[in-house]
């Protein structure tokens, strides 16, 4: 359960840094640098035709958002990130150019093949972070999910 979850997270961080934000963003690296903790994380997912793969995949999001706390983001000025969950550590770099976030895990760059949707968005308001993920795949239609969207807040 642990690798999943950290698996999730860290696949979440590269679809909302890679496909952040547009060219007039105002996500400064001044304003990501820092140590961000795990606030909470939301769902916003439909399922008209299968209202039970919609409580099991509410009732995960909700365990996982549980088994996140404690979970940190720490962006720095020389462009590396570290990223511990679950007494684990990942090591990494990102960069902002021209308003797009890419990040880079184990000498992996998240790049746009990487991943399926690209209504990931970042976002720092009232000082929050916000990862936005929108993952809604052929795998999640097939069980009738219309809808599938992640919120991962973190907090300075």
């Amino acid at each position: 359960m642990k690798k999943i979850i950290l698996g999730l997270m860290i696949s979440l961080m590269g679809l909302t840094l890679f496909t952040s934000c547009s060219k007039d963003s105002d996500i400064s690296d001044a304003s990501l640098v820092g140590l961000w903790v795990f606030v909470n994380m939301t769902t916003e997912l439909e399922n008209p035709t299968n209202v039970e793969e919609l409580e099991i995949e509410q009732g995960f999001m909700a365990l996982a958002s549980v088994m996140l706390q404690g979970t940190t983001i720490e962006f720095r000025p020389d462009k590396t990130f570290i990223f511990t969950a679950f007494g684990q550590v990942e090591r990494g770099t990102y960069s902002n150019d021209n308003g797009k976030f890419t990040l880079t895990v184990n000498d992996e760059t998240v790049s746009e093949e990487s991943f399926i949707n690209s209504g990931s968005t970042i976002s720092i308001k009232d000082g929050v972070l916000t990862l936005t993920a929108n993952i809604l795949d052929e795998k999640l239609r097939e069980r009738g999910f219309t809808k599938y969207i992640l919120k991962i807040n973190f907090k300075k």
